[in-house]
């Protein structure tokens, strides 16, 4: 691969200078012979770099899942892009995350329900949340550019598209949201998620739920959470059990625990999920009606997820669904039931498997951690990798020196649940 025209420059300067012509050549030769990678620290240093107490974030532990080496430059080396001072666009996906946060808080403050609101209300409330938070965002240059103006006016027509749509899933089922922004850790509504590791130290995790729904039923209560992505990732229980995908099962594990010791009461899970904050654009081969173009904009926001194998529990997430929902991953046989083949459902032996099992995981990669655990290993999923978005590619240099392709290869499993309970086993 050719270097870039000033590093061309530079190799050539040094190769023509008598000064420095050995020493390069001697450079050159080793480091195209020699592999100067090593798989572990020391522990000592491994301790000096994460602390006796690792404290972390499940974002990270993914990270580490799909290259431990990725995860070491950036969380244990700390190294960074060099800055380059330019005006950049906000960053979307916590503007979004703003926004809706203010727009829940505005609703509890001005006690109206998610299930009251109108178009004509939601796009209100957007145009002030965000003309409130838009100046924020960058310098006056920015503020008074077309190409900024622009793009609040795109911000403004996503967030209004996917808040009506998180409106109509509220109204099309029985759960009621209850709480937005719930963090974990210091100072947070709820304590950081602890998880002991075998050398007597801990890994301490911080995060945040977006949403969290509640529903009672026959007595019981349920829990969902939500979070909100501004990217393409979707649930798969596959990423989970290979670690990459700790998330949405860590959370509702931590939050049930907490309530349950909180609370006093026993609390279960109804469903965990993702939201894609979105403006799509539909195609289609006919003219539809504004109920069909409405039903058809409704089911792109649908969430992806898993949702608790309970009839109780499926009603309560769509109570308009006839052969498949609009709201959550849900498919219906002609007897009415969930098609288990089609739909992403799991019982409840499935869900605290699940969650037993992240937390497993979390320990795992924790006293890799401790270890020292810094091998050059990404992950390869079909034609995805961990070096596809990596900003350290060109440190490592897997790619180009083509480590005998030692990818992480992940393997399709025919049933997930059969080799999480082997590993439990």
């Amino acid at each position: 691969k050719a270097l870039p025209s000033v590093y061309q420059d530079a190799y050539q300067w040094f190769k023509e200078s008598e000064h420095y012509q050995n020493t390069l050549e001697m450079l050159v030769t080793q480091a195209l012979a020699t592999d100067q990678s090593v798989d572990y620290l020391m522990p000592q240093t491994a301790k000096d770099l994460y602390g006796t107490n690792i404290q972390s974030s499940v974002s990270k532990l993914e990270k580490f899942k799909m290259c431990p080496f990725s995860f070491f430059v950036q969380y244990g080396l700390r190294a960074k892009e060099r800055k380059i001072y330019q005006i950049n666009p906000p960053d979307l996906g916590s503007m979004f995350h703003k926004v809706l946060e203010d727009f829940s808080l505005q609703l509890e403050r001005d006690n109206v329900k998610w299930r009251d609101l109108n178009k004509g209300q939601i796009d209100g409330m957007v145009e002030t949340c965000i003309d409130a938070i838009a100046p924020t965002l960058g310098s006056e240059i920015l503020l008074s550019s077309e190409r900024y103006k622009y793009l609040i006016q795109r911000i403004k027509r996503i967030t209004k598209r996917s808040i009506w749509a998180l409106s109509e899933h509220i109204k099309m089922g029985l759960f009621e949201p209850v709480s937005y922004e719930i963090g974990f850790g210091h100072n947070e509504k709820l304590p950081p998620i602890v998880i002991g590791l075998s050398e007597g130290s801990s890994i301490v995790l911080t995060g945040k739920i977006d949403r969290v729904d509640i529903l009672d039923c026959d007595g019981k209560r349920y829990v969902k959470i939500i979070d909100y992505k501004s990217g393409a990732k979707k649930y798969d229980l596959q990423d989970i059990y290979y670690g990459m995908q700790l998330q949405l099962a860590l959370y509702l594990d931590a939050f049930i625990k907490n309530y349950t010791i909180i609370e006093g009461t026993d609390l279960l899970p109804g469903g965990m999920f993702y939201f894609k904050i979105d403006d799509p654009i539909l195609t289609v081969d006919h003219i539809l009606s504004d109920e069909e173009l409405e039903r058809t904009l409704l089911g792109t926001f649908k969430v992806s997820g898993l949702a608790l194998h309970d009839e109780n529990i499926v009603a309560a997430l769509d109570t308009q669904g006839e052969k498949y929902s609009l709201v959550a991953p849900l498919y219906f046989n002609k007897e009415g039931g969930v098609s288990t083949k089609l739909s992403s459902v799991a019982d409840m032996e499935q869900f605290d498997l699940l969650r037993q099992f992240v937390r497993d995981t979390v320990r795992e990669i924790g006293d890799e951690l401790v270890k020292g655990n810094i091998r050059i290993h990404p992950y390869k999923k079909k034609d995805r990798t961990g070096c596809d978005f990596c900003l350290y590619r060109s440190v490592c240099k897997f790619e180009s020196t083509n480590r005998n392709n030692n990818y992480r290869v992940i393997k399709p499993l025919e049933d997930v649940w059969k080799a999480m309970e082997m590993e439990k086993a």
